[in-house]
């Protein structure tokens, strides 16, 4: 998650980047990201121009779907009030995607002002060995999740904060 380079102004909206980095060029056919935010300081902004779903309120992927090119759009919605964002995408074909970039943007609405406010992937690890289950955010292909290593269920995400002035 990439950040505005700058401190926001309570009241203005700002954009939080989704990129995208598979730098082993692993074959994912499947990309559910559940995004947390406070809503306490920040709402989500809907923005779905381009995107194949636009009901509600949404993040904007319509100016990324060329490159990265997912036939199956299952879920974008924003749920302010649980301060919650919940993306679903899917190939029909596991494929290497080897681009590198913006996937998506979260257009954001400052609410109140606060310093270090988290905007944070959710991912929670139940359970141990075969049979764990991942909650949240994976990346997957054929149903098995490829995202974080055996010894930190993070690795390979990267987190963000925003920083609110007051008016």
């Amino acid at each position: 998650l990439m950040p505005p380079s700058e401190p926001v102004m309570e009241g203005d909206s700002f954009d939080v980047q989704v990129y995208f980095k598979n730098p082993k060029a692993l074959l994912i056919d499947n990309v559910n990201l559940d995004i947390r935010f406070d809503p306490k300081y920040m709402q989500v902004v809907d923005t779905d121009e381009e995107n194949w779903i636009s009901r509600g309120t949404n993040i904007l992927d319509g100016p990324y779907h060329e490159v990265f090119p997912f036939d199956y759009h299952i879920k974008n919605a924003a749920y302010n009030q649980l301060g919650r964002i919940h993306y679903h995408a899917g190939m029909s074909q596991n494929d290497a995607l080897y681009q590198e970039g913006v996937m998506a943007t979260i257009r954001f609405i400052s609410i109140k002002a606060g310093e270090s406010i988290p905007v944070a992937f959710y991912r929670n690890k139940e359970g141990k060995g075969p049979a764990a289950v991942t909650r949240g955010t994976t990346l997957s292909c054929s149903g098995k999740d490829i995202l974080g290593a055996p010894a930190d269920s993070m690795k390979g995400i990267e987190n963000t904060f925003v920083t609110i002035l007051p008016r």
